[in-house]
């Protein structure tokens, strides 16, 4: 029997469980605002006066002022160090006006000048994603999870990007890992359950969904993902 489950399903759940794209977003905004290993060539005020100059064009980019808020970034990176979250902000306003490739050259700068953060090349892996190049996401994934260093929600990241590569072999330890650090997040059993269920491992989702149901019982998509994995017989439903 071939088991499946539909993309509106499968969307509907991640919207559920606060997908890894939102939450990353916050994330990797406080990393780019403060992982930068210039930080100490300048004064804190100067440093401080970036970060204010970033959330000015945060809110450009809130009003819908994409221009603005690329030409705001623009000024701030005509440095010799320019600020990670500068170059963020510039990928930002590129992605908002839907101009991938100029997103991708933004957040490639923006990783360059943070010293390779795990946490920007998570939104580059889902950044090349959406521009159809999935073939380069499972090399950045590895970099993720090889930086991770017991980072339980780098590990998640690294976990998922693996999983939306259909490479579940890959997913499933690293989806371990993170959860013997972060425990029983239901979230995180969610995306181990359907990781399982698309390796075929039905029993062991199983038992991660009824787990995930026993923290969280109102999550309507693990039910329905759960009663395509149990037998229909009447002792067990």
């Amino acid at each position: 029997i071939v088991r499946s489950m539909s993309y509106r399903r499968r969307a509907s759940a991640r919207r559920f469980f606060c997908a890894p794209a939102k939450r990353d977003r916050a994330f990797r905004y406080t990393v780019a605002m403060t992982h930068s290993p210039n930080a100490g060539a300048a004064p804190a005020a100067s440093q401080a006066a970036i970060e204010q100059q970033v959330r000015a064009g945060y809110d450009l980019l809130r009003q819908q002022r994409h221009r603005d808020a690329l030409a705001l970034a623009e000024s701030l990176a005509d440095v010799e160090a320019p600020h990670p979250g500068a170059l963020m902000l510039g990928a930002e306003a590129c992605f908002a006006n839907a101009d991938l490739d100029g997103a991708l050259a933004w957040t490639d700068r923006a990783i360059d000048a943070a010293g390779g953060d795990a946490v920007l090349k998570v939104r580059k892996a889902r950044l090349l994603a959406q521009m159809r190049r999935r073939a380069e996401v499972p090399a950045l994934a590895q970099e993720i999870a090889d930086q991770a260093r017991g980072n339980g929600a780098l590990l998640w990241q690294a976990a998922g990007l693996f999983h939306r590569n259909n490479m579940q072999e890959r997913a499933i330890p690293l989806f371990e890992q993170a959860r013997a650090l972060l425990g029983d997040h239901p979230g995180l059993l969610y995306e181990l359950a359907t990781a399982r269920f698309f390796s075929g491992d039905f029993e062991q989702a199983e038992r991660d969904l009824d787990r995930m149901l026993a923290i969280a019982p109102q999550a309507g998509p693990a039910y329905y993902l759960r009663s395509t994995l149990r037998r229909q017989t009447t002792d067990r439903n």
